[in-house]
């Protein structure tokens, strides 16, 4: 892990999220990410709603996690929400990079496990900082 903003750690790998006017329209386009380089994770194997996830390998080593959702939805609302929390509230971004240390340890070679710890502390802080 490595850091990558006041008090975040995170894998050496480049997240990206694009936005569109159209999920639809950009599914029918995959060919020219693939020609890329980046390879498609079927929505139907994503437990993420609302986005298209790519990946792209350099030398066999994951390097970019590209994330495709509409301008607008609630998965590119609260990734941004999110985001600035952590980039306002220092307390939030240590406990996040101590989790997201605890579960690459715990969770090694399982994406969606580690996925799933990282989605309840998310939901968690957005639902309290609605409240707030």
């Amino acid at each position: 892990m490595f850091p990558t903003g006041p008090g975040l750690c995170a894998k050496p790998i480049l997240d990206i999220l694009l936005t569109v006017l159209s999920i639809e329209k950009t599914e029918k386009r995959i060919s020219s990410f693939e020609h890329c380089g980046y390879k498609v994770k079927p929505r139907e194997e994503d437990p993420i709603t609302g986005r298209l996830f790519f990946s792209k390998d350099i030398d066999g080593l994951r390097c970019f996690h590209l994330h495709v959702t509409e301008a607008g939805s609630t998965f590119c609302k609260e990734h941004l929400r999110f985001r600035n929390i952590l980039r306002k509230v220092p307390q939030i971004a240590h406990a996040y990079a101590r989790l997201k240390l605890r579960l690459s340890k715990k969770f090694p070679d399982d994406r969606n496990a580690y996925i799933d710890g990282k989605a309840k502390f998310i939901s968690a802080v957005l639902q309290k900082k609605t409240r707030e």
